[in-house]
């Protein structure tokens, strides 16, 4: 356990340092995956040390060992129209471990009976089998490294971004920047730098609606209202919530997501010189693991769906960030500012965020854009002016 806790110490720290990405994606890209990490460790420690338990009567002839062992690998089921019903057992399990059909007025019957004749009035229901524990472990763990994709592709997207900054920070010469970073570019590539910095922030938003509709999926259908039903599932009293002797009114969520009983079936064969023994075993089963799963799911619930909203929020402040600069740029007027006209939306990206570094640095840089401009403009020339050129003018 001390091992445990170390590790998930370890996971969970946050290290507060400037990073190149914005607070919305930090909280996709850190946070997420942290927390998909951690669920993915307790989940693997559940699924190494439980195991499931199967109701084995002792004039069995099978052994209790195999039968836990084959059923974890073949699975269990529930009975699906049970799974709105209150007179069971267990959820989705009858009382009656014979009942497997309904008659057309709903009373539970036997399909095939074992004394007297089946009738062809009992229907029989619908199974749905549970084997996600035998993978689910592996696969929260693999989400965890889908949310760190979309930085790998925000460090190739902003790696100008991440220059300018590593050169403002390194108090490299106006002029120095200036000849790096602006006119220096075709325009059609500036604009591709814009786009996709919006596919990346669209990205973040794309792998958390992916990741809940894929969970949604995986868990045949019920995750999609999963936290929902929790909030309202527990405004119940005590008594009403864990009666499970009782009329069960209302089925816990965990329980209609991933059930922790069902039925297990099995054939046994075998054959020796004296014996031949073919039968077929009907077993009640629990999985604890189960549990664990349900309450891992719930946390993950919550952040997938904050992390929608993030995501979105991360696109709009992005695309109001442009917006506005697109106004500032167009609300210049006079000649002593037409030069800054001539610049990219990319470009005054590159503004704003030496504006943000360094004010002084900012001011600086505007005097050598405007330099530039106008030995531009005295020359006609239209390529980039060396920075010899600006260094000459500004002494």
């Amino acid at each position: 356990m001390i091992g445990l806790e170390s590790d998930l110490r370890r996971i969970l720290t946050v290290t507060l340092k400037a990073r190149h990405d914005d607070l919305t994606d930090q909280l996709n890209r850190l946070i997420m995956v942290k927390l998909f990490l951690v669920c993915c460790l307790i989940m693997g420690i559940s699924w190494f040390t439980d195991s499931i338990n199967c109701i084995v009567p002792a004039i069995n002839t099978v052994e209790t060992a195999f039968v836990s062992q084959a059923c974890w690998i073949q699975g269990f089921y529930v009975f699906k129209p049970l799974m709105t019903r209150f007179d069971v057992a267990f959820f989705g399990i009858p009382r009656d471990i014979d009942s497997n059909g309904l008659l057309a007025s709903g009373e539970l019957c036997t399909v095939q009976p074992s004394f007297g004749i089946a009738s062809d009035k009992c229907i029989p229901m619908e199974k749905i089998f549970y084997l996600q524990y035998q993978w689910m472990p592996f696969l929260i763990g693999s989400l965890s490294a889908v949310y760190y994709i979309p930085y790998v592709f925000f460090l190739q997207a902003n790696s100008d971004m991440i220059s300018l900054k590593a050169a403002v920070m390194g108090k490299e010469k106006p002029s120095k920047i200036v000849s790096m970073f602006f006119g220096c570019k075709p325009q059609r590539f500036l604009q591709l730098r814009v786009v996709s910095s919006i596919f990346v922030k669209s990205l973040y938003l794309i792998v958390n609606i992916g990741t809940f509709v894929f969970l949604n999926f995986l868990l045949n259908g019920e995750y999609y209202k999963y936290g929902v039903k929790w909030a309202n599932w527990s405004k119940q009293s005590n008594a009403d919530a864990f009666d499970y002797m009782g009329k069960k009114t209302n089925p816990r969520p965990g329980s209609q997501l991933l059930p922790p009983f069902g039925y297990c079936e099995l054939f046994e064969s075998s054959k020796d010189i004296k014996y031949t023994v073919a039968n077929k075993h009907k077993f009640v089963c629990e999985l604890s693991q189960h549990v664990l799963y349900q309450y891992c799911l719930l946390v993950l619930w919550f952040f997938i769906i904050g992390g929608i909203i993030v995501s979105a929020l991360g696109i709009f402040f992005h695309v109001y960030q442009y917006v506005h600069l697109i106004c500032v740029r167009y609300s210049y007027k006079g000649h002593k500012n037409m030069f800054l006209k001539t610049l990219t939306l990319r470009e005054f990206l590159y503004l704003d965020l030496i504006k943000t570094k360094n004010n002084k640095l900012y001011e600086e840089v505007i005097e050598n854009l405007e330099l530039q401009s106008s030995v531009k403009m005295r020359n006609g020339r239209s390529h980039h002016t060396s920075v010899t050129e600006i260094d000459l003018l500004t002494k």
